[in-house]
């Protein structure tokens, strides 16, 4: 693999950041643990840190300053010039230790989100749609940590990690309906590399996938199932990237902290911060929450 480093983009101290966002020039994540979620416009020294009091474990765009949530308590609206919060549906609401975790909105603006079990017990979460209605269905499981997504330029290919898998899943999708078919593997990741974590795709139709105790984002080839890059980072919980950027050609990287007592945060001062690697390639920008 050709291997390049990450730079630092912001120094922050998030117990589990995640999620990274970017739209109009302004990068969005979230720190699922800290109940939070940041926003940095690319010429503000300091981020925004906006409050929510529930665990948020994605985000994505909608109306204005309206994002919806994929929280601990459910589907929600946050309305980030006032605070207010709105519950949304909740399909796992009899699952009290169970959460969302990472989301994203497929190409016609549904929201896809998975959940995982608080306390790691195996086989609890599942992948979720909530469709332009609000109303939420489940669309596969049971998984155990569900995790990153992406979808190919057509549409018609979503890629998705469940963490303890080591793999990464292809389906067929299908655009109308959100309905997936046809799964198969087509990456395997090795031990020693980490465990993956969240990803995204670029204009080549290559992964780029955080590594979970990996130091690093790596890029696979979906169609030969090789690695082809790697992203040293000065983290070892590295949770997700996405690009952004005028050109879409920065690729912004979340990292936490949590679980890591002083000894190992001594050997990593930077971890929850977000760091920056431009590695020659570009992505897309991201789907709005269509509903």
């Amino acid at each position: 693999m050709k291997t390049l480093s990450a730079a630092l983009y912001y120094r922050a101290a998030a117990d589990l950041g995640e999620g990274p966002v970017w739209d109009a020039g302004t990068l969005y994540w979230v720190d699922i643990t800290g109940k939070a979620i940041f926003a940095k416009r690319e010429d503000a020294a300091q981020a925004k840190h906006y409050p929510v009091g529930v665990e948020v474990g994605s985000l994505v765009l909608w109306q204005d300053d309206r994002v919806v949530l994929a929280t601990g308590s459910g589907f929600q609206s946050f309305d980030l010039s006032t605070g207010k919060r709105e519950p949304w549906p909740n399909p796992e609401e009899g699952l009290a230790d169970n959460r969302f975790n990472d989301g994203k909105c497929d190409p016609r603006g549904r929201f896809v989100a998975g959940t995982m079990n608080r306390h790691g017990v195996a086989a609890q979460g599942a992948l979720y749609s909530l469709n332009h209605d609000r109303r939420a269905r489940r669309i596969f499981g049971p998984v155990s940590c569900s995790n990153g997504l992406a979808w190919t330029e057509a549409g018609t290919t979503l890629y998705y990690i469940d963490t303890p898998s080591r793999v990464v899943r292809a389906f067929a999708y299908e655009l109308d309906t959100g309905e997936l078919s046809a799964e198969r593997v087509v990456i395997a990741i090795p031990k020693g590399h980490g465990s993956p974590d969240g990803m995204t795709i670029d204009r080549a139709g290559n992964l780029w996938i955080g590594l979970w105790d990996g130091w690093a984002v790596e890029c696979w080839s979906p169609s030969s199932g090789q690695g082809l890059a790697r992203i040293e980072v000065p983290a070892a919980r590295v949770t997700s990237c996405t690009f952004g950027g005028a050109g879409f050609d920065t690729l912004f990287i979340t990292t936490a902290r949590t679980g890591l007592d002083e000894r190992a945060l001594a050997g990593q001062e930077l971890a929850g911060s977000v760091f920056t690697a431009h590695p020659g390639a570009s992505g897309w920008a991201p789907v709005h929450f269509a509903g």
